[in-house]
Formats: C-alpha cells, sequence, structure tokens
C-alpha cells in the first residue's frame, strides 16, 4: 500500500482523501457513506476555487471547505 494513503477503520469509519499529481490522467473512486454537506443556492464546488482542510488530532478529524467545518468525527 502507498504511504500517501489513507485508510478508515471501524472506529474512524471512511476517512478518504483527494490526491492528484498532475501528471496521472486516471481517475479512481470508491463509495463514501456518511453525511453530506449541503451548498446553499445552487452552488457547486466547481464554479470557484476552494481550500479543502482536514485537522487530525488524537481525540477527532475534523473537515473544512473555505475555512469553515463541514464535519466532524469524534
Amino acid at each position: 500500500m502507498p504511504a500517501n494513503t489513507l485508510v478508515g477503520t471501524a472506529h474512524w469509519n471512511d476517512g478518504g482523501i483527494f490526491q492528484a499529481d498532475g501528471v496521472t490522467t486516471q481517475s479512481y473512486s470508491s463509495a463514501s457513506y456518511g453525511d453530506t454537506y449541503p451548498l446553499s443556492g445552487g452552488e457547486t464546488l466547481a464554479n470557484a476555487f476552494h481550500v479543502f482542510g482536514l485537522t487530525w488530532t488524537p481525540d477527532r478529524i475534523t473537515w473544512y471547505i473555505d475555512n469553515v467545518r463541514v464535519f466532524q468525527q469524534n
């Protein structure tokens, strides 16, 4: 398994990470289960540049879009 792969466990559910190297042209995907993050007013993530973030501590993992917390797993 590559060193830059994040694998989910029974405790943390699925922890998917998107990766791009700028060279590879293939696309890989997997099913994800859990809550969704609703976008308002017909907005999509494709109409502007966005910053995706992740904070991982011993107690929780928190996901962010544009510095706004969108999900947290304790």
